[in-house]
């Protein structure tokens, strides 16, 4: 189920992912305090959940990228049936792969990978690259509970943590006065 605008509307969920639950989804959106950015980026979208999510709460637009054919096709069927898919694009391609700054730079970034995958030290260097985050913008990045945080890229840090369940995430800004970019604590 949706929080914000759209509260308590279901989304649909492709059989190849893995969607996150309402309960992490609500304490990603709950502690970015204020409502998300205009333009947000959602990378392994799945269902879409996290990307509707942020629309939900005021978003003005998002870019969903998804490998998976029949998460894409959900996405934009969820999209359309919710009256979203004016504000939303969904392009089909492998994260690591796709031109992550195209329709950016965004004020923040959702990273959601199969819990399998490894991906981290790759994609958070891909999304500090200059132009793809604004200067203010945050990366949020969800993984299993079981892992520690994924360390920040350069002039990076993990602002916040937290753990809901089976799954946790972090919350990474551009290191500030003092802050160390050497993030490696578990939860």
């Amino acid at each position: 189920m949706v929080a914000g605008d759209l509260r308590g509307r279901r989304i649909e969920v492709a059989a190849a992912t893995r969607p996150t639950i309402d309960r992490l989804r609500a304490a990603i959106f709950d502690s970015l305090g204020a409502p998300p950015p205009a333009r947000v980026l959602d990378c392994y979208a799945g269902s879409g959940a996290l990307g509707i999510e942020a629309l939900s709460r005021g978003a003005e637009h998002v870019r969903f990228i998804e490998r998976d054919t029949r998460a894409c096709a959900a996405i934009r069927a969820n999209l359309r049936r919710l009256e979203l898919d004016h504000c939303a694009t969904v392009e089909r391609a492998d994260v690591l792969r796709a031109d992550l700054a195209a329709g950016g730079p965004f004020g923040l970034v959702l990273a959601d990978p199969p819990y399998a995958d490894d991906p981290w030290i790759q994609l958070l260097e891909r999304l500090a690259e200059p132009g793809l985050v604004s200067g203010d913008g945050l990366v949020v990045a969800e993984f299993s509970a079981r892992r520690v945080v994924p360390d920040a890229p350069p002039r990076w840090c993990a602002w916040k943590t937290r753990r809901h369940g089976d799954g946790a995430f972090a919350v990474y800004r551009r290191s500030r006065n003092g802050e160390s970019d050497d993030h490696r604590t578990s939860l």
